[in-house]
């Protein structure tokens, strides 16, 4: 039974005394349960969870003290009033030590009675409340502690950052913008020895040459002008921890020089400094650039290259793992709802299915931008098709023959999966795109789908593509 937080238990083996307090506080608004016998009482605390009970403290079955145990190992968060016609100062400090919101004594003042069995209730729904939105925070920094989805490509990419987390080895994180390369960073820190120790980050494509050497690695008074004062860099301010360098491929010729230094020796000089200074740090780089490439070109130096490459981990594309996007959406979904504090609760299955045909050219973050549009707009509890954007619904993408999947031309296999991307096309078509009602024409689950598409490279026809067909 769901708790009700107008519920309270009045508990009294006086009926007189019961009758009086239980009839002053329904005039109150409030639901009360009436007891002369606290054992009674006791068994239903587990069932109807009362946010307050008012309790005698000296009963024949049982004490109020153990009412108020009772009540305590069921949920703390009930607040238990005690009553006794023979008030002691111990009594009463013995009560409020046990957990007690107060202790009253015989006669009862009824007004003042209401009056603390109304704070005692606003003070349970704060507790309460409290707890709810600690549980909130709780589920979103676990939701947006590791990248979400179940499929083959990500349960690769989860493998290997669980086996290189607990390691000090330098990871290097590749993938297209908006794919969740710092939420994988994040992953490893805190799944890694020193997830307890200073966490650093610096975008090296937010910052000009000389300013990123600076924030690095720090510079000495004098070193050049304006710098007016010692600045410890970011290498010194993660030391014992972790620094996490995001799109490294950006890094001028002369950082790459000294961040070359750091991972070689561990050490660092500050800018205009002579000083050397010894780092115990683990180094995470991320970079949407292909730095093998960049080696050929010039721009990334060979040597600093195999130094940042010691455990490469790549995040594919959300295209690429269409299979994860309903997952994705609802992880997302629930956080853009806690953070803020508006928002659909669910996402229709035609609207999960609009999103995971989409070709998401922004990944996750482009994902994340439309759910927090359509949270910010949705006025229903549920987002359905209607609420996303056109660009969703009716995306203007290749039509669904192009891209199919390369197989060697005249075997078996290619036969195979020829006929079998007709079929699915055909299903789609006639179903238009309801991936549910595809499914299950087709005799297999909505993810198999989601995994068949992205085998295939089937993408949902657009303005462009022609229409589905009816």
């Amino acid at each position: 039974m769901n708790a009700d937080p107008r519920c309270v238990f009045v508990i009294d083996d006086d009926p007189d005394v019961l009758n009086l307090v239980a009839t002053r506080l329904s005039t109150a608004g409030l639901n009360i349960r009436k007891f002369t016998n606290p054992l009674q009482a006791m068994d239903s605390i587990e069932s109807e969870k009362p946010a307050l009970i008012i309790t005698d403290l000296h009963m024949p079955e049982a004490e109020g003290s153990d009412v108020l145990r009772s009540a305590r190992q069921v949920d703390k968060k009930i607040s238990v009033i005690l009553m006794s016609g023979a008030g002691t100062i111990e009594a009463a400090v013995d009560a409020m030590k046990d957990g007690a919101f107060d202790f009253l004594v015989k006669p009862i003042d009824m007004s003042h009675l209401v009056e603390l069995a109304q704070r005692a209730m606003e003070f349970n729904q704060l507790q309460r409340e409290n707890s709810s939105l600690k549980t909130d925070m709780a589920n979103l920094r676990k939701s947006r502690f590791a990248p979400a989805g179940s499929s083959d490509a990500m349960r690769k990419v989860m493998e290997l950052a669980q086996a290189v987390a607990g390691t000090d080895a330098t990871v290097l994180i590749t993938g297209e913008s908006g794919v969740g390369k710092e939420l994988l960073a994040d992953f490893v820190q805190g799944h890694s020895p020193r997830k307890t120790a200073s966490y650093v980050k610096v975008n090296c494509g937010a910052l000009s040459g000389s300013l990123l050497e600076s924030e690095l690695f720090g510079h000495e008074k004098g070193a050049f002008t304006g710098a007016t004062d010692r600045r410890v860099g970011r290498f010194e301010q993660a030391q014992n921890g972790t620094i996490f360098l995001d799109e490294v491929g950006e890094m001028t010729m002369e950082a790459q020089t000294r961040l070359l230094r750091v991972l070689q020796q561990r050490e660092l000089q500050r800018v205009g400094g002579t000083a050397t200074i010894n780092l115990n740090i683990r180094v995470i780089c991320a970079t949407n650039k292909d730095l093998l490439t960049e080696v050929v070109a010039g721009k990334f130096r060979e040597d600093l290259y195999y130094r940042v490459n010691v455990f490469p981990v790549r995040l594919p594309p959300l295209r690429d793992r269409r299979a994860d996007i309903p997952a994705l959406s609802a992880d997302l979904l629930r956080t853009i709802r806690v953070r803020l504090d508006r928002g659909p609760n669910g996402i229709s299955q035609a609207a999960l299915d609009a999103l995971a045909t989409y070709r998401w050219p922004g990944n996750v973050r482009e994902l994340e931008n439309v759910l927090q549009r359509c949270a910010i707009l949705c006025a229903e509890d549920t987002l359905d098709v209607a609420d996303l954007p056109s660009e969703i619904t009716s995306p203007d993408s290749t039509a669904p023959g192009a891209g199919a999947a390369a197989a060697q031309p005249g075997t078996l296999e290619t036969a195979r999966e020829d006929g079998e991307r007709r079929r699915i096309l055909e299903v789609l078509d006639s179903c238009h795109w309801n991936m549910s009602a595809a499914a299950t024409r087709l005799a297999i689950s909505r993810s198999t789908l989601y995994v068949k598409l992205d085998q295939y490279r089937i993408e949902r026809p657009g303005r462009d593509g022609g229409a589905p067909k009816s």
